[in-house]
């Protein structure tokens, strides 16, 4: 299982790394981009959508077992590599970028050169601690839901689905807020929105109405569609920034140093929550029955839910107060690039 889930990311990173760099190339225009990449997320939240949706529709039809998971496995890998390969055919007559060498030598002095600049620097730390609280919040969202609230595995597929119908259909709404008040101030609203209905679960306890559920998944799946597309498409403003100040294109080196810090983030943060978990004295479940927990136990699972994750998400913040890359900053430095 470990040697399928290694070649599974490493063919995640090896097809995600170009895709992440290649926006930057597509377009030159500051609004142009975030629209571009709302198209990306509004069909990452299609393809949770359908991930959740279909693949419990199919266990059911097929009934499960290992026969009916290895059916579900091979149906969603096909949509995987028809959806790759759709990508990588359609952007075929994408005109390619003039091509420099960067003079940084070694991948990991390429990797820490990244961080003389300045505007990425701090956009990664606000990803680093955004996906930190986003990965100890999905760590803890089912058991929060089987344990405190009591909603079972029915309250986790109502959350879920809610929050990526609202990812979705927010790309219109943020394309347009954006447009008007800059991706940063846009960025931080989202994350107040998403903080918001983190520290709401506090509220929650057993039997919590699976109406106010919905609810808090489709107002969180607003402020997580903003902090997804504002993230993505400030990226490529800090490449074009790099770009005007070295003369150099090195957008494979930026979406690469991006995986990095995405993948640090999902690894570090639920191994912290595992090791609280086990700390306040949790007991996992006995051939999938659930197993009445100590106080001690909702009390760190409240914390998981709700009081990390806000934490970490707001302290981004910090960094994108003293992220400055407007439209009219890169718009007086492309005539230096030109030139």
């Amino acid at each position: 299982m470990g040697a399928l889930l290694v070649l599974y990311s490493t063919g995640y990173s090896l097809f995600n790394v170009p895709y992440l760099a290649i926006p930057a190339e597509m377009s030159d225009d500051y609004h142009g981009r975030t629209r571009l990449l709302s198209f990306r997320t509004f069909f990452v939240a299609v393809g949770q959508f359908v991930g959740l949706s279909v693949s419990g529709w199919m266990l059911q039809h097929l009934g499960g077992g290992r026969a009916g998971y290895a059916t579900m496995g091979y149906c969603l890998a096909a949509v995987v590599l028809v959806t790759e390969l759709g990508t990588f055919f359609g952007l075929r007559t994408m005109p390619i970028a003039p091509v420099t060498i960067s003079s940084a030598r070694g991948s990991l002095e390429s990797f820490l050169s990244l961080f003389r600049n300045s505007q990425y620097a701090l956009l990664m730390g606000a990803k680093f601690v955004q996906l930190l609280g986003v990965s100890v919040s999905i760590s803890t969202s089912l058991l929060f839901m089987l344990n405190v609230l009591g909603a079972g595995y029915a309250g986790q597929a109502n959350f879920s689905l809610a929050q990526n119908v609202a990812i979705a259909f927010s790309m219109l709404f943020w394309v347009r807020v954006s447009r008007r008040i800059g991706k940063r101030v846009s960025a931080m609203i989202a994350i107040v929105i998403y903080a918001l209905v983190s520290l709401s679960w506090l509220m929650a306890g057993a039997g919590e109405p699976t109406l106010f559920i919905v609810i808090r998944g489709m107002v969180m799946g607003i402020g997580a569609g903003g902090i997804l597309l504002m993230g993505a498409s400030m990226l490529p403003d800090t490449m074009e920034y790099d770009y005007s100040r070295t003369g150099i294109r090195r957008e494979g080196i930026y979406s690469s140093g991006f995986a990095i810090i995405e993948k640090a983030a999902f690894a570090i943060g639920p191994g912290l929550i595992g090791i609280y978990l086990s700390r306040s004295g949790y007991i996992p479940t006995l051939r999938g029955h659930l197993v009445r927990q100590p106080d001690s136990v909702h009390w760190a699972l409240y914390v998981g839910t709700a009081i990390l994750p806000a934490i970490m998400v707001l302290a981004s913040t910090v960094f994108l107060s003293f992220y400055n890359l407007s439209e009219e900053k890169l718009n007086r430095l492309r005539p230096n690039v030109r030139s």
